[in-house]
C-alpha cells in the first residue's frame, strides 16, 4: 500500500482495467490519472514480466519427465514459438508501426 494524503491507494496488479467489481479507494481513481506515462509504463511493464517470468516458471513444471512424456520435437516447437513471441514484442519496441500511406 501507498500513502498519499489523507486516504490509501492501492495499485492492483493488473492495472486499472482490472478495477471493474472493486470498490475505488479514497484518492485512487486521481492517483492513477495523475500517473505521469513513464510511471505507468513502470507500473504496468513490471507487473506485466513478472507475470510472464511466472507463467514461464509454470511451463518449467512441465519438464518433470517422471510426471509428463514429451519428445524433443515438441519442447522445439514450444520454444520455437515462445522465442518469435519474443522477437515480435521486441521489434515493437525498436520499430515503431509504421504509418499508413496517405496522399
Amino acid at each position: 500500500m501507498e500513502r498519499q494524503g489523507e486516504g490509501f491507494i492501492v495499485f492492483l496488479c493488473k492495472g486499472l482495467h482490472s478495477l471493474q467489481g472493486y470498490a475505488i479507494l479514497p484518492n485512487m481513481k486521481q492517483a492513477i490519472e495523475n500517473e505521469t506515462s513513464k510511471d505507468r509504463f513502470k507500473r504496468l511493464a513490471t507487473q506485466r514480466t513478472n507475470s510472464v517470468l511466472q507463467r514461464l516458471k509454470v511451463l518449467g513444471n512441465c519438464s518433470n519427465r517422471s510426471v509428463y512424456e514429451y519428445d524433443e520435437e515438441e519442447i522445439s516447437k514450444i520454444f520455437s514459438e515462445i522465442e518469435r513471441r519474443v522477437r515480435e514484442m521486441k521489434a515493437k519496441f525498436h520499430y515503431p508501426k509504421r504509418k499508413a500511406f496517405k496522399l
